[in-house]
């Protein structure tokens, strides 16, 4: 969402006559799956609500997990693709490598060519980009997870080799370069088991913070970390990155596990007022960490929300942490704030006896998923 009230959407449809506006990024739907991105007014009533709609990809399967708008009214996304026909444009990398591979477009909604950038992005494995964040004058972020040997990684980067398996990763892109000029950062991120890396935010205040889940017993983390040791299987982890350090052994500035004996998922991040980050995602731990209201039993896969003040250390640093679900599967998948510190937290869940606040029910029979939208105020 931005600050004149657009809302920006990307996904993925298998439908060749999904509503469109505005110029194509390519003049027909690709096949199979495809990408697609959206900018809508909620302020305007009816079609004319549709600022902008397009959908991206080619003959196979093409789908978009993130996207972000910047202050020149362009918008990016980014996902993966197992398509060797993309639509390119000023390409960094001209052809699909692997199987699954990153690709990331930037569009020019008000333009009669809107696409501005469009590009394959990965090695000879496994790439999925999760996340992106433009930055300041051409530069963008990226974020997510890799099996590839030989993604492209940087000579400066914090973290050159690739651990056993899948590792998250840091790329930064300058657009106005051309070609594989643009690659001006790219750094693996993890340990030496599976790292996957979820979310991704700039703090405004020249650093990155990354979340995701994590197998490694060795994921880099902080002295001044919430918790510096894995509790479990999967572990959730939080890490800020100092932008202006990104080349040297001090690129991170804090770093945590957070998690229980068992597997904890992360899928949503966010910054809140006061220096906070906020994550969310399910876990099976019995002994997730909760603090700051009463303790909710794990008899399942619950969702989380959990607040963390990196500014103090240890047990401290959990402000805020609580479950939430009914005797089946529930699972956060998004989190945002407000002004006032307020979290907004949205999911899925098969419990027909998941908790609510307007009487309203679960509106099909348990096993079946359905959306939840909560809202949590843990300064109150």
């Amino acid at each position: 969402v931005d600050n004149a009230g657009f809302v920006y959407l990307a996904g993925s449809t298998a439908s060749g006559d999904f509503p469109r506006g505005g110029a194509p990024l390519q003049e027909n739907f690709g096949g199979g799956t495809d990408a697609f991105v959206a900018m809508i007014r909620p302020a305007d009533s009816g079609p004319d609500a549709l600022w902008y709609s397009q959908f991206f990809g080619g003959a196979e399967t093409d789908v978009a997990y993130s996207v972000a708008g910047d202050s020149a009214g362009a918008i990016y996304f980014a996902g993966y693709t197992t398509s060797g026909n993309l639509t390119l444009a000023a390409a960094a990398q001209g052809a699909n490598r692997g199987g699954y591979e990153g690709f990331v477009v930037r569009v020019l909604p008000a333009s009669s060519t809107p696409l501005a950038f469009a590009t394959y992005f990965g090695g000879g494995s496994t790439d999925v980009i999760t996340a992106i964040a433009p930055g300041a004058d051409g530069e963008v972020y990226l974020a997510g997870y890799t099996a590839s040997d030989n993604f492209p990684i940087t000579d400066d980067a914090f973290q050159r080799e690739k651990g056993a398996g899948v590792d998250a990763f840091l790329v930064k892109l300058d657009l106005k370069r051309p070609g594989l000029d643009s690659v001006v950062y790219g750094t693996f991120v993890g340990g030496d088991d599976l790292d996957v890396a979820e979310a991704m935010k700039l703090d405004g205040a020249g650093g990155l913070w990354l979340a995701g889940y994590t197998l490694s017993r060795n994921f880099p983390v902080s002295p001044n970390a919430y918790r510096t040791v894995a509790s479990g299987g999967a572990d959730v982890f939080l890490t800020r990155f100092d932008l202006s350090k990104l080349s040297s052994a001090n690129a991170i500035t804090d770093s945590t596990y957070l998690g229980g004996a068992d597997t904890d998922v992360l899928y949503g991040m966010t910054l809140v007022s006061g220096g906070r980050v906020a994550l969310a995602g399910y876990t099976f731990s019995s002994d997730f960490p909760q603090a700051g209201g009463a303790a909710v039993a794990v008899n399942g896969p619950k969702a989380f929300v959990s607040l963390l003040d990196p500014a103090k250390s240890g047990d401290g640093a959990l402000v805020y942490s609580s479950l939430f679900g009914g005797a089946l599967l529930d699972a956060a998948t998004g989190v945002a704030a407000d002004a006032t510190g307020r979290l907004f937290v949205s999911g899925f869940t098969t419990s027909a006896d998941f908790p609510v606040t307007d009487g309203s029910k679960k509106l099909s029979l348990g096993g079946a998923a359905q959306s939840f939208v909560l809202e949590v105020a843990p300064d109150r």
